[in-house]
């Protein structure tokens, strides 16, 4: 009798300590962020993620979001808030990428994300962000299935590999070319 009471207790101990691990302790990154989003004086925190020292077309790609930045900084930046802009480099290797991402996506000063570049880093990393309620665009990840998933805030501003496939095909049967 007194082995079935102990069972049941320390099932009902065990069953207890899970509930209250899956209750109500999970960090709110999104909430997290809205606050520091809503502070007056804040910078607004945007994160560059890719192969940052690997290729000469990274380094052009970065100047060009910099000289972005201090033009928008001139003019008193977005809504009287100066964009302050964290460089990772990712080295296009999928790890480091996810790492960068899970990094990111836990810190709630960070409004924004552009990158990755490679469709294998980004495809994971998209997700960790999208969870996290993070805003991700990628200027280069041609993958169609980043896309495909229907997140919420995950973007590319360059089309897909099927679609510029696509394109190119029809471009070259215009030309009269048969293959």
């Amino acid at each position: 009798m007194k082995v079935k009471k102990s069972i049941i207790f320390v099932f009902l101990f065990v069953s207890i300590i899970m509930w209250l691990s899956g209750c109500g302790f999970e960090r709110d990154i999104s909430a997290e962020r809205e606050a520091v989003a809503s502070r007056v004086k804040n910078e607004i925190a945007i994160a560059v993620v890719g192969p940052m020292w690997v290729m000469d077309d990274a380094s052009r790609y970065l100047d060009g979001i910099k000289l972005a930045v201090e033009e928008i900084n001139e003019k008193g930046g977005v809504n009287d808030r100066l964009i302050d802009l964290r460089v990772f480099d990712d080295n296009g290797l999928t790890m480091d990428g996810i790492n960068i991402a899970q990094q990111l996506a836990g810190d709630p000063e960070i409004m924004a994300v552009l990158g990755h570049w490679n469709s294998h880093v980004t495809i994971p990393a998209a997700s960790i962000y999208d969870n996290s309620g993070l805003l991700m665009i990628t200027a280069m990840a041609s993958n169609p299935k980043l896309t495909q998933n229907n997140y919420d805030l995950v973007f590319r501003n360059f089309p897909d590999d099927e679609l510029m496939g696509s394109e190119m095909a029809h471009f070259a049967k215009l030309q009269g070319h048969q293959r």
